[in-house]
């Protein structure tokens, strides 16, 4: 509207000045009115969208058939009065509206563009349609990946939320920001995204679908000027969109940073119409949202699904389906970000903040391991500034924040971070980058090195802090693939090739990081309210 508003404002001038001129002048206007209106669509195109181009070129007949159309014309010239009376408030009522519509516009543009940051937990990008899945889990998610920038090999810094989260929020490695344990708090003087875009201008808001591990005893909500937490379970991916178009309305034209956080794909799943999409049968027992749904009951070396393939594959369908819902939400944030006017200026980011075993590696959920299925998450940035690409080199979270900082036109010198900006994805092009991860969440910590297609995991004897771990584990100490031959790690080449002595210097380096001085709180995960919440998410017994 804002961009139709234009040249509408222009067009009308232009008309008044030219109704009684001669036809050589009129065509000329038109053809003012032509390039014009090209202009607009060339330079505006990153803020305009097909609704707007459509107002545009609407805008632009209605005065090049009052001058082109001598009938027309000869017949409004004729009724003065009527003109006066009827038709020239109209059109100055049409124009002082448009011309608002159009400061207000490009008041937004010029302030910089919002973000909408959508973290799906567990979500593997195996299982979207983007990435090649055979079922029609995402349609939303993948017209997103269309029209912006879909980071084919995009990776997380943990395998568990909290760590992970905290890196996607400092742009810090988890052996730098030190949040590696189930009780460590971030400390007040650690500096978050949602900080730093505050002394911006933006107003922040924070959406918790139900991680316990993000709620505010953690501290992570920093900078954020609101922060909802939807308990899960009682809430859905449905509820957390609703509260924050709700937020948004009330902003007006403000920008913002918005943080949302979906559990749905995360065991025990929530009761939605797509429970039975590709389930072909629910199991009265192992029913969406039962206790005895949760994916660490599977570990158990007494689980049914360690015998019983078809169960394995249910929870497979349980959690595509879950898939499917938290993706038909995410379409309903869309169109409603389109009612409320505020979808053509907004950069949306798409991705997890890990992924989900499915007996990948002889067990199942997550915070266990550095293998892919954990490790390996969507990642795509969409929006009017972003231009589309299918981007191949290796990138992690902690290039998000670094990302939104660019776009939002803010300075990150002496932030310390260490991503790198994806736009203009210069970073993401750089075959030879190399990636850390680490901070398990269950067993001895494990540290791992990505290096073009080489992957080394080590796991150490070092089990302080971490939680008790059952099934099957990782062998203790080094564990190398080639993940260009072998995707799915499940040839180790230690025994074959040797330790890669640069990667191991690499990674020792990384092992021997200083975390950031902390003031952070320890939280006592075992007791009353919190322990409660965290058992029904399956962490603990």
């Amino acid at each position: 509207m804002g961009i139709g508003g234009i040249v509408f404002a222009l067009c009308g001038l232009i008309t008044a000045l030219c109704a009684r001129v001669s036809i050589g002048l009129r065509a000329a206007a038109c053809a003012i009115y032509i390039g014009l209106l090209c202009a607009c669509l060339f330079y505006a195109r990153p803020y305009l969208s097909p609704a707007a181009a459509r107002c545009a070129v609407v805008f632009v007949i209605l005065p090049c058939a009052l001058l082109c159309l001598p009938r027309v014309r000869r017949g409004l010239l004729g009724r003065k009065r009527l003109i006066g009376v009827c038709v020239l408030p109209c059109l100055l009522i049409l124009l002082c509206a448009s011309v608002w519509f159009a400061v207000n516009a490009l008041r937004i543009m010029s302030a910089g563009p919002s973000f909408v940051v959508i973290v799906i937990d567990c979500l593997r990008p195996d299982h979207l349609g983007c990435h090649g899945y055979g079922r029609d889990t995402s349609p939303t998610i993948d017209a997103l990946a269309r029209v912006g920038r879909h980071y084919e090999r995009a990776y997380a810094s943990s395998p568990w939320t909290k760590p992970s989260v905290a890196s996607l929020f400092t742009s810090l490695l988890p052996a730098r920001h030190g949040l590696i344990n189930s009780d460590h708090t971030a400390s007040d003087r650690m500096l978050l995204l949602a900080e730093v875009l505050r002394n911006a201008g933006y107003t922040n808001l924070f959406i918790n679908g139900g991680n316990v591990f993000l709620k505010k005893e953690f501290n992570l909500h920093q900078g954020f000027h609101r922060y909802d937490y939807l308990p899960h379970g009682a809430h859905s991916a449905s509820d957390t969109v609703r509260v924050f178009l709700e937020r948004v309305a009330r902003l007006g034209g403000k920008k913002y940073f918005a943080y949302l956080h979906f559990m749905d794909a995360h065991a025990p799943y929530t009761v939605n119409r797509h429970n039975t999409r590709y389930a072909p049968k629910i199991i009265e027992s192992l029913a969406p949202g039962e206790p005895a749904t949760l994916l660490t009951l599977q570990r158990e070396p007494d689980a049914p699904c360690n015998r019983d393939h078809d169960l394995r594959q249910y929870f497979v369908d349980l959690y595509d389906g879950q898939i499917r819902y938290i993706d038909e939400a995410i379409g309903g944030l869309l169109h409603g970000l389109t009612l409320l006017n505020r979808q053509e200026n907004t950069v949306f980011i798409i991705t997890a903040d890990h992924g989900e075993e499915f007996w990948d590696h002889g067990s199942a959920d997550h915070g266990h391991s550095l293998h892919n299925e954990l490790l390996q998450v969507p990642l795509i940035i969409a929006g009017s500034p972003v231009r589309p690409a299918r981007v191949s080199g290796p990138v992690q979270l902690i290039d998000i924040m670094p990302t939104v900082l660019d776009l939002a036109g803010v300075s990150r010198e002496r932030l310390g971070l260490q991503g790198l900006s994806l736009i203009p994805g210069i970073s993401a092009a750089v075959p030879d980058r190399t990636l850390y991860a680490s901070a398990t969440l269950y067993g001895p910590e494990t540290w791992c090195i990505i290096e073009n297609s080489s992957k080394l995991i080590y796991r150490s004897r070092n089990e302080q802090g971490k939680w008790s771990l059952a099934g099957p584990q990782a062998p203790e100490g080094y564990q190398l693939f080639d993940l260009g031959r072998d995707p799915a790690e499940q040839d180790d080449r230690i025994a074959a090739e040797g330790l890669p002595l640069e990667m191991e210097n690499l990674l020792a380096d990384y092992i021997r990081t200083e975390p950031l001085p902390s003031s952070g709180k320890s939280i006592l995960v075992g007791g009353d309210d919190l322990r409660q919440q965290l058992k029904s998410l399956g962490y603990i017994q």
